[in-house]
C-alpha cells in the first residue's frame, strides 16, 4: 500500500509510506487477502483520477459506485474502516512530524504579551471518534514521534499490533454520548499532566492560559443540561486538578523521604500524607464549597512553609500547584452558562422555575460569600436582538444573586444583532450597570460574537464583514463609556464556522482587540489541539508572535466597493438557500435527514421552533457540506458577482485585496476551501440520492466562476499559495476520501446507520473536521 508523497519533507514522506505499508499488511492479516486486494484496487483506481478530465472522473466514480453497490454490509464496513484508518494514520504521521519539528525549535522570549489567552472548550459537535480509538491513535502518534527521534529503535511488531487492534475497534460512537462523557473527553485532553505543566510554564512568563468550559453550562435548547449536570461537570474538572495536586504532593513526599534517611521528619510526612487524603474530600461540590477550598489552600500553604524549613529549598511541585490555584482559585474550570434570550424572558415571569433559573440558583448556593466567576465565568444570552434581552438577563441575575454579581454576556450571532450591536449596547448600559463593571470587573465588558449562525444565514464573506464592522462599533461604544471590551469569538475549527489559520482569523483585528484573546475550541479540535502539549505550545507561540507584531492600526474601513460586493454575494446566497428546491434536495442529497440518528453529540441538532432554516443549528448544517465535499457557504455567490463587475470594478477589488487585511485573509481562506471542494463527489450525492442532476449546473457554474475569481484576484495558480504544505496535505487525503463518500451514499440508500456513522467519522478524519 503506497502513496505518492514526493512533495512532502523526506522524513514525513518515508514515514507515511512505511506506516501505510504496515497498515496494508495488517488489513491482509485481519480482514483477509481478498479484502486487502479490493481496498488496494480501489485506492489505486482513485489515485489514477488525479488530474483527469471531468468525464474520466465521473466514469471512475460511477464504476466504483456500481462495484460497491454489489457488496454486502460487512464488506463495505471493512472497506470504510480501512480507508478511515489510512486517513487517520496520515494524520498521525503529520502530527508526529510536526511535534518532532516543534521540539527542535528554540524557546522564544516575547517582550510584548497579551493579558490572557482564554480557550473555551466545547463539545459541539462532539468528537466523532470513540475514546478507545483516540487513545489508540494517541499511542500510535507517540510511537511515531519516537521513531523520528531514534529510527534505530524502530519496532515494527509494536506498530503492527496497534494497527491490527485498530482494525477491530469501533471508530465511531454507537450510542449518543452524555454531557458528562463530553466533559470527560475535553478534560482528559485539556488537563493532561503535560498540559498542566505547560500552563505553569507560560504563567511563570507572565502569560496566563485560562481554560473555560461550555459543557455543562450551555443550556440553550439542550435537554440534557440542568443544575445537577452542571455541578457534575464542575466536579469532573476538579477531579483532574485534585489528581494533579496529589501527584505533586506524592513527589514532594518522596523527596522528603530521601532527605530523611539520617534525620526522619514524621510530622512533616504525616502532614503531607493527610493533605493528600483531604484532597478526596473536595471532589464533591456542595453549597458553600469555597469554604472547603479555602481551608485546603491554607493547609497547603502551611505545608509548603514547613517543607521549605526542612529542605532549605522549595520543590518545583509547589510552584506547579501554586499555578493551578492562581489560574483556578475554585479548583474547577469555570463554566460558561448560556440560555436563549426568549427563555430568559420567560424565566422572569414563570411561576414554575425554568432550568436556567435552577442552574443560577445552584451557582448562588455554591458560591455564596465568594466570587461566582471562579465557578461560572458569565451568563451568555444567545439570540440577543434588543437591549431588552440584555436587561432581562441582568434582571434574572439580580433576582437570584440579590445584585448584579455575575456578568451578562450578550451573544450577537445573526445579521440583525451584528448590525445593531452598538445601539443595543448603548441602550442597555445604564449607569448602574456601567458602575458595576467598573467596580467588580475592572471595567471589562464581555461580548460574544457568533460566526456559525451568521455564516449560515449570509455566507462566509458577508458574515466576516459584519463581524469586523461590529467589532469596531462595539469597541467604540464601550470605550466611550470607559469600559474595556473583551471579545469572545464563537468560532469553530472549519473556515465555514470562523476557524482556519489563526493568522488569517486575526488579520483585521487591532492589538487592543487581542489583549484578551478568547475563543471556543470545538469538538474534534480539542483532541487535535490539546492532544499534544508541543502542538498546543506551538499554537500559543504562534498567537504570541502575531500579537507581538501587531499594532493598533486595523483596517481603516471597508470600501463601498467591497461592501457592495459582499451584499450581492449575500443576496445570491440567500436566494439559493431560500429557493423552493433547496431544502427538499438537501434532505435527500446529504446526511441532513439522518442527523438525529448519527449520535455524534449530546446536543439536539435542531432548535424547537422556527422554519427549517432557523431550526437546524449551524454546526450540523456545515457538517452536511463538509461530508459532501461541496462547502458552498464559503464560495457561493463570489464567482457570479465577480463576473458581473466591469473592468474598473474588478481592478478596484484587486486593489482592495492588496490593501485590506480582512478581504485578503478571506481570499486565502477561500483558496483553502476550494482545494477541498470536489464537485464530482457532490454530483454523485445528487444523482444517486435524488435521481437527478437537475441542480448540478448552478453549482458547477458558480464554482467555475469562483475559481476564476480566485486566480484573477490573487494572480496565483495554487489555491494554497500562502501555505503550500497545506495544499499538499489536502491532496494527499483527497482520493482516499472518495471511497468513503461513495460508501456513505450506499449507506444512506440502505438506511444503514452504523455504516453511515462510520463514513461520517472517516470523512471527518480526511477533512480534519466534522463540520
Amino acid at each position: 500500500m503506497q502513496h505518492n508523497v514526493s512533495h512532502l519533507p523526506r522524513e514525513l514522506s518515508r514515514m507515511i509510506f512505511w506506516s501505510l505499508t504496515r497498515l496494508g499488511k495488517a488489513i491482509d492479516e485481519v480482514y483477509g487477502k481478498e479484502t486487502f486486494e479490493r481496498i488496494e484496487q480501489i485506492r489505486l483506481s482513485m489515485q489514477e483520477t488525479i488530474g483527469s478530465e471531468a468525464l474520466v472522473l465521473r466514469n471512475a466514480l460511477l464504476r466504483l459506485q456500481t462495484e460497491l453497490s454489489k457488496l454486502d454490509r460487512n464488506q463495505l464496513y471493512q472497506i470504510a474502516h480501512g480507508f478511515s484508518l489510512m486517513l487517520e494514520l496520515i494524520n498521525a504521521c503529520e502530527n508526529a512530524y510536526r511535534i518532532f519539528r516543534i521540539n527542535q525549535r528554540q524557546e522564544i522570549v516575547y517582550s510584548d504579551k497579551p493579558q490572557a489567552i482564554h480557550y473555551v472548550l466545547t463539545a459541539h459537535p462532539t468528537e466523532a471518534r470513540t475514546p478507545e480509538f483516540l487513545t489508540l491513535f494517541k499511542a500510535i502518534t507517540d510511537y511515531l514521534c519516537e521513531v523520528l527521534k531514534s529510527p534505530y529503535l524502530m519496532n515494527e511488531a509494536h506498530l503492527d499490533l496497534m494497527l491490527k487492534t485498530s482494525l477491530q475497534i469501533n471508530i465511531s460512537y454507537q450510542k449518543k454520548p452524555s454531557v458528562e462523557e463530553e466533559a470527560q473527553y475535553i478534560y482528559q485532553y485539556a488537563l493532561s499532566p503535560l498540559n498542566i505543566k505547560l500552563y505553569h510554564h507560560f504563567l511563570t512568563k507572565g502569560i496566563p492560559i485560562q481554560l473555560r468550559s461550555w459543557v455543562g453550562g450551555d443550556k440553550d435548547g439542550h435537554s440534557g443540561v440542568n443544575e445537577k449536570i452542571m455541578v457534575r461537570c464542575l466536579e469532573l474538572s476538579r477531579s483532574f486538578f485534585i489528581a494533579s495536586i496529589q501527584d505533586g504532593l506524592k513527589e514532594i513526599l518522596e523527596i522528603i523521604k530521601l532527605s530523611t534517611a539520617l534525620n526522619e521528619n514524621k510530622p512533616l510526612t504525616n502532614q503531607i500524607t493527610q493533605l493528600i487524603k483531604r484532597g478526596h474530600d473536595l471532589r464533591k461540590i456542595k453549597p458553600g464549597d469555597h469554604e472547603k477550598v479555602t481551608a485546603f489552600t491554607k493547609e497547603l500553604m502551611d505545608t509548603q512553609r514547613n517543607t521549605l524549613k526542612f529542605l532549605n529549598f522549595n520543590p518545583e511541585q509547589f510552584s506547579m500547584i501554586s499555578s493551578i490555584f492562581r489560574l483556578y482559585p475554585a479548583l474547577v474550570i469555570p463554566i460558561e452558562l448560556r440560555e436563549d434570550s426568549a427563555v430568559v424572558k420567560t424565566s422572569l415571569k414563570s411561576i414554575e422555575k425554568t432550568t436556567i433559573t435552577k442552574m443560577l440558583e445552584q451557582v448562588y448556593s455554591i458560591t455564596r460569600g465568594t466570587n461566582p466567576k471562579n465557578y461560572v465565568r458569565g451568563f451568555i444570552l444567545s439570540m440577543v436582538e434588543s437591549a431588552e434581552d440584555i436587561k432581562n438577563g441582568i434582571s434574572l441575575v439580580k433576582k437570584i444573586f440579590r445584585n448584579y454579581a455575575l456578568p451578562v454576556v450578550p451573544l450577537f450571532e445573526n445579521q440583525l444583532a451584528l448590525t445593531s450591536a452598538n445601539t443595543i449596547l448603548s441602550q442597555s448600559l445604564t449607569e448602574d450597570v456601567r458602575q458595576k463593571h467598573l467596580k467588580l470587573w475592572d471595567g471589562y465588558y464581555e461580548v460574544m460574537l457568533g460566526y456559525s449562525d451568521s455564516s449560515k444565514e449570509n455566507g462566509v464573506l458577508p458574515s466576516r464583514l459584519m463581524i469586523a464592522k461590529s467589532l469596531k462599533s462595539i469597541q467604540s461604544t464601550l470605550e466611550n463609556k470607559n469600559l474595556r471590551p473583551i471579545f469572545f469569538h464563537g468560532s469553530g475549527g472549519s473556515i465555514e464556522r470562523g476557524g482556519g489559520d489563526i493568522k488569517e482569523q486575526t488579520a483585521s483585528w487591532s492589538k487592543d482587540m487581542m489583549t484578551h484573546y478568547k475563543a471556543t475550541v470545538q469538538g474534534e479540535m480539542v483532541a487535535r489541539l490539546f492532544g499534544s502539549s508541543s502542538i498546543l505550545k506551538s499554537q500559543i507561540d504562534k498567537f504570541l508572535a502575531i500579537y507581538s507584531e501587531k499594532n493598533n492600526d486595523s483596517d481603516k474601513g471597508y470600501p463601498e466597493e467591497l461592501l457592495s460586493f459582499a451584499h450581492t454575494v449575500s443576496q445570491k446566497y440567500k436566494a439559493l438557500i431560500n429557493s423552493e428546491w433547496f431544502w427538499p434536495t438537501i434532505e435527500s442529497a446529504s446526511p441532513y435527514h439522518f442527523l438525529t440518528e448519527l449520535k455524534i453529540g449530546s446536543r439536539p441538532t435542531k432548535r424547537k421552533s422556527g422554519p427549517d432554516q432557523r431550526k437546524l443549528r449551524a454546526i450540523p448544517w456545515i457538517l452536511c457540506w463538509t461530508q459532501t465535499r461541496i462547502l458552498f457557504p464559503t464560495w457561493w455567490g463570489i464567482g457570479s458577482t465577480w463576473l458581473e463587475l466591469d473592468a474598473l470594478g474588478k481592478n478596484k477589488l484587486k486593489m482592495i485585496y492588496n490593501e485590506n487585511s480582512l478581504f485578503a485573509a478571506f481570499v486565502k481562506q477561500l483558496g483553502v476551501t476550494l482545494s477541498k471542494v470536489y464537485l464530482p463527489i457532490w454530483e454523485q450525492y445528487l444523482c444517486q440520492l435524488t435521481g437527478s442532476d437537475e441542480y448540478l449546473t448552478p453549482f458547477q457554474s458558480e464554482l467555475e466562476s469562483t475559481i476564476l475569481f480566485f486566480h484573477q484576484i490573487t494572480g496565483e495558480n495554487d489555491f494554497c499559495f500562502h501555505q503550500p504544505w497545506l495544499g499538499e496535505s489536502i491532496q494527499l487525503r483527497s482520493t482516499l476520501v472518495h471511497p468513503l463518500n461513495l460508501i456513505q451514499i450506499e449507506a444512506m440508500k440502505r438506511i444503514d446507520l452504523p455504516l453511515l456513522r462510520k463514513t461520517v467519522t472517516g470523512i471527518s478524519c480526511g477533512m480534519l473536521t466534522t463540520g
